[in-house]
């Protein structure tokens, strides 16, 4: 079951506001720059919106997102540089690479 605060429109508008940096931003990023030119890939579970997500494709040739919530990852396409990124609604237990 998804929460309601990242199932209604209304509240996902909130996300980005309470989650826009922090140290566990730093930790993935610091973790992510050691891909960078690397052939690995990076799977952001969980990705929310996607602004994570954004800044890890900066780092590394291949992420994708992944989240449960659709009204979450509607927002995800309007972000810069999302071409980058592939974005796939669903739970990390069903995940299946592309």
């Amino acid at each position: 079951m998804i929460d309601r605060c990242y199932s209604q429109t209304d509240l996902v508008a909130l996300y980005d506001l309470v989650n826009l940096t922090g140290p566990d931003w730093e930790y993935y990023l610091a973790l992510a720059s050691t891909l960078s030119g690397a052939t690995g890939s990076v799977l952001d579970a969980g990705c929310g919106t996607g602004g994570l997500t954004i800044k890890v494709a900066r780092l590394c040739a291949a992420v994708t997102g992944l989240d449960p919530a659709e009204a979450m990852l509607a927002v995800a396409p309007a972000r810069i540089e999302v071409h980058k990124v592939p974005w796939q609604q669903g739970a990390l237990q069903n995940f299946q690479s592309e």
